[in-house]
């Protein structure tokens, strides 16, 4: 089965430098720069393993193919489309994550 395309948004980027300008200037931590590793490499396994994650317990983002993977402290979101997989936001896990991606703040 050959592998997925994997695609990442540009708000997906703008969550990853957030937490990189995060880490970088408030953390200082060597080890909380390791958490975005972390992130890096679930997200390259989702193209061998599209289904990893978990469907959102959510009913619209249900209905719209959203998959969650949590990965350490964060949350990817996803929707896996025929051959690619679409990642769509990564958010800390603590965060009212479903009023961000509903669009509600």
């Amino acid at each position: 089965m050959p592998n997925k395309r994997i695609i990442v948004s540009e708000t997906a980027y703008a969550d990853l430098d957030e937490t990189l300008s995060y880490i970088a200037s408030d953390l200082h931590s060597p080890g909380a720069a390791g958490k975005l590793i972390d992130i890096f490499d679930s997200m390259e396994r989702l193209d061998e393993f599209p289904l990893i994650g978990s469907a959102a317990d959510n009913d619209i983002l249900n209905a719209k193919g959203y998959r969650l993977l949590p990965v350490d402290n964060f949350i990817v979101f996803y929707i896996p489309k025929g051959e690619e997989v679409h990642i769509v936001r990564i958010i800390y896990g603590r965060r009212d994550w479903e009023t961000i991606l509903l669009g509600k703040n």
